[in-house]
């Protein structure tokens, strides 16, 4: 038996292997010897059924077995001999099948690339860090109490604060026809209300209709709006009050005593404490990735990068379910090159500090997305009972802690914010 191993590129390998046709057919004779003895066939008795019957009916599918096999244990032994691993699932490009002559194949492959990760060690970054003050839980308990409320009808004229109930009709800009949406809620004065909107219907009282132009922000949730002009046409039928929790129902809300206001802080300033490091994190986390990206070259296998774009499509196919998105090629292409170039360097640093998922922590971040569930506990033991579902959270604290690992050999340079600074930066 004769194998090569040939370079086609950087990453792309083509394995030329050889296998001695005796070799062949000593293997198709044994497995036909075998199946005889195992067929049942009608007309002969179990396990007497002759080889050349055998032969004549199962020849051709067992010999694509048997060939099969073969280029598969040649291809595995010629990868561990030359130490290769193919970056996705090898090709068998062509296969030489001649009755007494040697069989011979090709089978191309990309490889992973080797890489050496860049010193980073004079490089700096900057880490900010935010404390939470007195201020800022007052603010943010006055904030829970309004959010946790109720909504009360009034009398009086809308202002800041007071959410509507509204009916109304636009026509965007380039539309066929209007659009028209009946019973829409909408809060005075928030941040996720159409800018200018807010102070149209200050001073309204139910009954009323407003009809203005305006244009949607570059930036909004509904891509069909952003960036387009419109005429609105707006009924208000019904204003709404809030009327906020007090601190003591607040309390027993998050399971504490009525009149415990020390605890009550103290849970507030820890969730926000949480939130707050969280959110730095992840920035920091974004900056060391675009250091990563911007200081570490290597080809990339393009089997890799041709099935993160189908993965990107199938994403997008999910997304916009209703309504197909035509996405631009050459933004899918960059997008697809960053995910697994971010990849690899992600698993080098993993085996570089030989991190290990820490198993505290693993359990800290599944409980902290649980949270937001009625009864956290049980979606807590849904995530450690599921090995996808765990899978999952496990690869978000493995780069949580790949990232702190790569920050001990950087130059940290720190900076305090606020809290608002950081959890509102559009205020």
């Amino acid at each position: 038996m004769s194998v090569s191993v040939q370079s086609t590129s950087s990453l792309g390998r083509k394995v030329e292997a050889t296998i001695p046709n005796q070799k062949l057919q000593t293997l198709l004779s044994n497995r036909i010897t075998k199946l005889s003895k195992e067929v049942k066939l009608k007309g002969f008795r179990p396990g007497k059924v002759p080889v050349q019957v055998i032969q004549k009916q199962f020849g051709s599918s067992v010999r694509q077995e048997v060939i099969a096999e073969l280029i598969e244990e040649t291809l595995k032994e010629t990868l561990v001999e030359n130490k290769l691993t193919p970056a996705g699932q090898p090709v068998v490009e062509q296969i030489k099948d001649k009755e007494q002559e040697d069989l011979s194949f090709t089978v191309t492959f990309e490889i992973f690339p080797e890489i050496a990760l860049a010193d980073l060690s004079n490089v700096e970054i900057n880490k900010k860090t935010a404390t939470v003050t007195e201020a800022d839980v007052d603010k943010m308990q006055e904030k829970l109490c309004r959010n946790l409320g109720s909504w009360q009808a009034t009398d009086k004229a809308a202002q800041n604060g007071d959410r509507l109930v509204i009916d109304f009709t636009r026509k965007l800009d380039g539309a066929e026809s209007d659009e028209t949406q009946n019973n829409v809620k909408i809060e005075l004065g928030h941040a996720t209300t159409l800018p200018g909107l807010s102070e149209k219907l200050v001073g309204c009282k139910a009954g009323q209709t407003v009809e203005f132009d305006t244009k949607y922000p570059e930036k909004w949730a509904e891509e069909k709006a952003a960036g387009k002009a419109v005429k609105l046409n707006i009924t208000v039928k019904e204003v709404q009050a809030n009327e906020a929790l007090t601190s003591a129902t607040l309390a027993e809300r998050l399971g504490l005593k009525a009149d415990d206001t020390a605890a009550l802080r103290e849970k507030i300033k820890g969730r926000m404490e949480d939130e707050v490091n969280r959110t730095l994190f992840q920035g920091l986390q974004e900056d060391v990735l675009e250091i990563l990206l911007k200081e570490n070259n290597f080809d990339l296998p393009d089997v890799l990068v041709q099935q993160e774009k189908r993965a990107i499509h199938k994403e997008s196919e999910r997304k916009h379910e209703k309504a197909a998105q035509v996405l631009d090629d050459a933004e899918v292409n960059d997008s697809a090159i960053k995910r697994v170039k971010l990849g690899l360097l992600v698993n080098e640093i993993i085996k570089k500090y030989n991190v290990k998922a820490d198993g505290k922590r693993l359990r800290k971040e599944v409980e902290y997305l649980a949270q937001e569930f009625p009864n956290p506990e049980e979606i807590v033991n849904i995530y450690f009972s599921n090995k996808q579902l765990l899978s999952s959270v496990e690869r978000v604290v493995l780069l949580q802690q790949a990232i702190e690992s790569l920050l001990k050999d950087m130059k940290l340079v720190e900076k305090s914010v606020s809290f608002d600074e950081v959890m509102n930066p559009e205020n």
